[in-house]
């Protein structure tokens, strides 16, 4: 399995082959103290390769990375959980998963 910094070497060599590393914006690496508040609000353990990818580069603030979609920091990982968290509260995920089996069936 390639270490976090070889999949970073990759990723920016192919980024700087295409003309397009700067555009990417890559934050800098998050500290050790920033994963563990990251792992204390979610609830779980990150996996090693992911807490050592995001202690390379933090997210990114250009255009997206990943299929067009932007590498969230960590500041973004947990805006976005407590979105998600907050409409489970509120009960819209069944009302989602409700509407979307319906629409399945065609109805």
């Amino acid at each position: 399995m390639q270490s976090a910094n070889e999949i970073w070497v990759s990723i920016k060599a192919s980024l700087f082959e295409k003309n397009c590393l700067d555009e990417m914006q890559l934050r800098p690496g998050a500290s050790e103290s920033e994963l563990i508040g990251l792992e204390t609000k979610l609830g779980v353990v990150l996996p090693d390769l992911l807490k050592q990818m995001l202690m390379i580069h933090d997210g990114q603030d250009g255009l997206g990375l990943l299929f067009g979609n932007q590498m969230l920091s960590i500041a973004e990982i947990q805006r976005h959980w407590q979105g998600w968290r907050e409409i489970e509260a509120d009960g819209m995920n069944e009302d989602c998963a409700e509407f979307m089996g319906l629409a399945l069936l065609g109805w």
